[in-house]
């Protein structure tokens, strides 16, 4: 395309400064907006611009949470407990009222999930 980072920032409606901490990965959080608009600018997938904590994020943290955690048949406070984490915390998690970090998402909830998806994997072989 040939454009400058500060024409490819105007064009999604942010600040050539947030532009580059997006590019160089300066931010853990993409916000969903900004992801959309930077897809749809470039035509490609919104998947091929986010990692696994960004792409959790964007398909929905309480929604993720709220699968793995019934596919494991736990309730909340028993699938807080098995994460180490207080099941107030895991509840405003689950109803999307706080956000997860990545530190914490990588900690508490990257390996319970990536073990999940395993195991759904093996089931359908």
């Amino acid at each position: 395309m040939g454009l400058m980072q500060k024409e490819v920032a105007e064009q999604i409606g942010i600040s050539r400064g947030h532009y580059i901490d997006y590019e160089v990965g300066y931010v853990d959080y993409y916000p969903k907006e900004v992801v959309d608009r930077l897809a749809d600018f470039y035509h490609i997938p919104v998947e091929d611009l986010l990692d696994e904590y960004n792409l959790f994020l964007y398909k929905g943290q309480g929604k993720m949470l709220k699968e793995c955690r019934e596919k494991m048949g736990l309730k909340k406070k028993p699938f807080a407990r098995m994460l180490h984490v207080n099941p107030n915390t895991y509840r405003n998690w689950e109803s999307d009222k706080k956000r997860m970090f990545k530190l914490t998402w990588e900690k508490y909830f990257r390996e319970v999930l990536l073990a999940n998806q395993n195991a759904s994997n093996q089931n359908n072989i």
